[in-house]
C-alpha cells in the first residue's frame, strides 16, 4: 500500500485517477471501500462522464473500468450464467446476464435479434447498455426465471440454465 500511495504521488490527475480504477478492480469483489474510494462512486462518476459527451461520438463507449469492476460484484456475475464457468467476459445485453466466451458463441449463433452479445471488454456500449448491466445479475436473472417457472427444471435451485 505504502508504494502505491509513492507512486500516486508522482502522477498526473487522470493517471491518478486510472491507478484507483485498477486498485479497486483488482480487489476481491466484496471491498467496496479503501482508503476512501468508492466503487459505486467511481462508477457513477464516469457515467456522468458519458452521459455528457453521448452524443459526441453516436453513444459507443468502451465499458469504463469502474462500472466493469461493479458489474463484476453483483451476484452471481462471477460466474458464466449458461455452464457456470469462471470470470465471465462476455454479456447478453437483453437479459444483463454475464456469459463465457463459449457460451457468448452459443448466442451469437442464435443471432443478434434473439440474443445479442458483446464483450465486456473489446466491445462498443451505448450508455443505456451498460446502465442495463448494472441492474442486471446473473442472479437476479437466475431468480427471475425460476419465479415465472422459465427454466428446464424448477426443482432444482442449482440449475444452471
Amino acid at each position: 500500500i505504502h508504494s502505491h500511495i509513492q507512486k500516486s504521488k508522482t502522477m498526473a490527475p487522470q493517471e491518478q485517477k486510472q491507478d484507483q480504477i485498477d486498485v479497486v478492480v483488482n480487489r476481491p469483489h466484496n471491498a467496496f471501500v479503501n482508503n476512501g474510494i468508492s466503487l459505486v462512486n467511481l462508477a457513477g462518476t464516469e457515467l456522468e462522464k458519458l452521459k455528457e459527451t453521448d452524443d459526441e461520438r453516436a453513444g459507443y463507449h468502451a465499458f469504463p473500468p469502474a462500472c466493469l469492476a461493479l458489474l463484476k460484484t453483483l451476484s452471481g456475475n462471477n460466474r458464466c450464467i449458461d455452464c457456470a464457468g469462471f470470470e465471465p467476459e462476455w454479456a447478453s445485453i437483453r437479459f444483463g446476464a454475464m456469459l463465457c466466451l463459449q457460451c457468448s458463441g452459443r448466442h451469437r449463433k442464435l443471432g443478434v435479434n434473439i440474443s445479442p452479445v458483446r464483450s465486456t471488454t473489446l466491445d462498443s456500449w451505448t450508455l443505456v447498455e451498460i446502465l442495463s448491466m448494472l441492474e442486471g445479475g446473473n442472479t437476479q436473472l437466475k431468480q427471475f426465471f425460476h419465479r415465472h417457472k422459465l427454466c428446464e427444471n424448477n426443482n432444482n435451485s442449482n440449475n444452471n440454465n
